[in-house]
């Protein structure tokens, strides 16, 4: 899944992402459907370096990106703000219908 030349150092930052990545796959395999792995984030921050690793949110998640090879993997990323304006959008008694009656919920 780690694409030659990735050492164990590298992933220690990441390992959480690779984790969910494993197991994305894993049930994807599982119950015959596309893994699919989502980063919900603040894009208030999500370029700014995070002093312990010298990294910013974004460039983790780029790292991630480019060390987890795995063809069928979806590796998305958004923020929260979107999810809240989609929310907003949509009228309170559509979510709730939505949130009440949907299979995979």
């Amino acid at each position: 899944m780690l694409r030659p030349g990735i050492a164990d150092t590298q992933v220690a930052v990441i390992y959480q992402l690779v984790r969910m990545a494993f197991y994305a796959i894993q049930l994807g395999k599982a119950f015959s459907c596309t893994p699919v792995i989502v980063s919900l984030t603040n894009e208030r921050n999500w370029h700014l370096r995070i002093r312990r690793l010298g990294k910013s949110a974004a460039g983790l998640w780029e790292f991630f990106q480019h060390a987890v090879e795995a063809p069928n993997l979806r590796k998305e990323s958004t923020s929260w703000q979107w999810v809240r304006n989609l929310i907003a959008s949509y009228p309170l008694s559509e979510l709730s219908r939505y949130l009440s009656t949907h299979p995979c919920l």
